[in-house]
């Protein structure tokens, strides 16, 4: 037996989340022939290679051989390579915002102040967030600070968004005093 398809037919790279194209390259198998009868696929392996260096990204190589209604095999092998990657940069939405400084040190920024976390992801893992600058000092007092942020994903795909931050005093009585005292 033979196959009748061409070397790298099969071969398809899709996105880490493109599960419907994932689903896809699984299903599809190699055809092949006979000259004195019909042919059955016999895959020999399945393998999986993940990336070094991006957790969500890897590459699978299936191989089959054809056997015949005789049991003869086909010389040639037939490989099919997925290759799943993580080229997408996350998505990062900005938010401006106020901030007060009561801490003579300055105030410290936290990602829910620079970002919106709830339409902030990256569809194929876990990201990580770096502001510049993260501490805004009392030197900036009547100020709108322009703040960047960079979102990364675990593959290294960056997108970088600036919030616009104003920064105010903090002139609110700080527990344990209260207005009564």
């Amino acid at each position: 037996p033979t196959f009748t398809m061409i070397a790298g037919a099969l071969d398809v790279v899709v996105e880490c989340d493109d599960f419907p194209g994932l689903a896809n390259a699984v299903a599809m198998t190699p055809t092949g022939a006979d000259a004195c009868g019909s042919a059955s696929l016999m895959l020999i392996s399945d393998s999986t290679t993940p990336d070094p260096d991006c957790s969500k990204a890897y590459n699978r190589v299936r191989t089959w051989r054809l056997v015949d209604e005789c049991g003869n095999q086909s010389l040639a092998l037939f490989h099919q390579s997925i290759q799943v990657v993580d080229i997408t940069p996350p998505v990062a939405v900005a938010v401006n915002g106020v901030i007060a400084i009561s801490d003579p040190e300055g105030y410290t920024l936290t990602p829910a102040d620079v970002l919106n976390l709830a339409a902030t992801f990256d569809a194929c893992g876990e990201i990580t967030i770096a502001i510049e600058p993260q501490v805004l000092g009392c030197d900036l007092l009547g100020q709108i600070v322009p703040v960047t942020v960079e979102v990364t994903d675990e593959c290294g795909n960056t997108t970088e968004v600036v919030a616009m931050i104003e920064v105010t005093e903090d002139t609110s009585i700080k527990a344990p005093w209260d207005n009564d005292n």
